[in-house]
């Protein structure tokens, strides 16, 4: 019964939904749902000292994540549900900690912001973006300041790492790891010592690795790198740009999957400049 409850609860992405597309008796039964699931996760955490949680991921649902309680308790509840969840208890008088503090180890999610041409390329086949930074316009605002400030650190392939490299300043003030079998024996740079590892890690051993470390929200930058940590279900929202041009060949943002992998269309926003930028939550 309780777990049907907390699988049930996932129906309250209804209440995220604009008014006009709302099922209002969904609505009221996803409230009435979620405030059951509330009122259990509650009578399990109330009257005890010193309590403590604990949120995995499930080894055989990797897109859900095991929710473990005082007494033994344990539960398989989608990210979504447990954000929410967090969202509310974290702002209670009573469990007014930060969530990484409640947790022991924090909620870590991937996050991806990136630009593709027209046709779908995020460099040319020789990694050259000049035709991207030739169509950068400093007078808008493309939301790239406000995404980055949530963030924890950054991930990034050998291919985006190499191309960073080039430019005339290292651009991050955030940590960056970089995966990548070739450079994973490479020492880091003198200059960049304290700001970036490389490593040979897969994709969810790279998170688990970061959520050790007490990253929270992950930028997942690269096409290789972002298909990569897709195909795990490891990046949970996408803000992709297309920039108004057709550059006919190069490396693409997406690629080969083992199974169709479903987007929620979040918004849409057109830039005077012809950029298109569109925000996908990555359904669970």
């Amino acid at each position: 019964m309780v777990k049907e409850l907390f699988l049930n609860a996932k129906i309250v992405v209804n209440v995220l939904r604009p008014e006009d597309q709302r099922d209002p008796l969904g609505v009221a039964e996803a409230r009435q749902i979620l405030a059951s699931a509330y009122e259990i996760l509650n009578n399990h955490l109330s009257n005890r000292a010193g309590w403590q949680v604990k949120v995995s991921r499930s080894p055989t649902a990797p897109r859900l994540r095991r929710f473990s309680m005082p007494g033994g308790a344990s539960f398989r509840l989608t990210q979504t549900f447990l954000t929410a969840y967090f969202g509310r208890l974290t702002a209670s008088v009573l469990y007014s900690r930060p969530l990484y503090d409640i947790q022991g180890n924090s909620m870590i999610t991937g996050h991806a912001f990136i630009a593709t041409s027209l046709d779908g390329f995020i460099a040319r086949s020789d990694g050259d973006i000049q035709w991207l930074l030739s169509r950068d316009d400093p007078s808008e605002d493309h939301g790239y300041n406000s995404f980055i400030r949530d963030i924890d650190g950054i991930v990034m392939g050998r291919g985006s790492y190499e191309k960073v490299r080039t430019f005339d300043e290292w651009p991050y003030t955030k940590p960056v790891l970089v995966l990548s079998k070739q450079l994973a024996a490479s020492p880091v740079p003198s200059n960049l010592h304290s700001r970036l590892r490389f490593s040979n890690l897969s994709p969810r051993a790279a998170m688990d690795r970061m959520e050790r470390d007490g990253w929270r929200r992950v930028y997942v930058d690269g096409g290789q790198i972002i298909l990569s940590f897709l195909r795990e279900g490891l990046i949970d929202d996408m803000v992709i740009t297309r920039i108004p041009v057709l550059i006919g060949a190069g490396r693409p943002l997406f690629g080969p999957l083992s199974e169709d992998i479903s987007l929620t269309h979040l918004a849409t926003k057109a830039y005077p400049s012809g950029l298109v930028q569109s925000h996908y939550r990555v359904k669970r």
